[in-house]
């Protein structure tokens, strides 16, 4: 089996906001909608999809700039605590 695309998922907190950066000031176009807490961005042949989340608790960013999940999302990794 080989892999011929993937979309990336981006939590948004505002969907309104981030739709209107990814497609005003990057230049994606608006693939979809579904209701107010889903939404897909093109960009030639990429794919990015926003969700709407209440908050940022399920991901930490670090100051050198890496983002990683909450532990409590990757039960099957055994990394420990993640702060």
């Amino acid at each position: 089996m080989t892999i011929q695309k993937f979309a990336s998922q981006i939590r948004a907190t505002n969907l309104e906001r981030s739709i209107a950066s990814y497609t005003e000031a990057l230049g994606f176009t608006l693939a979809f909608r579904f209701k107010d807490v889903y939404a897909a961005i093109d960009h030639g042949e990429h794919r990015l999809h926003l969700k709407l989340v209440d908050d940022r608790s399920t991901c930490r960013v670090r100051p050198q700039g890496r983002v990683l999940l909450s532990p409590r999302l990757m039960p099957w990794t055994n990394h420990g605590d993640m702060t």
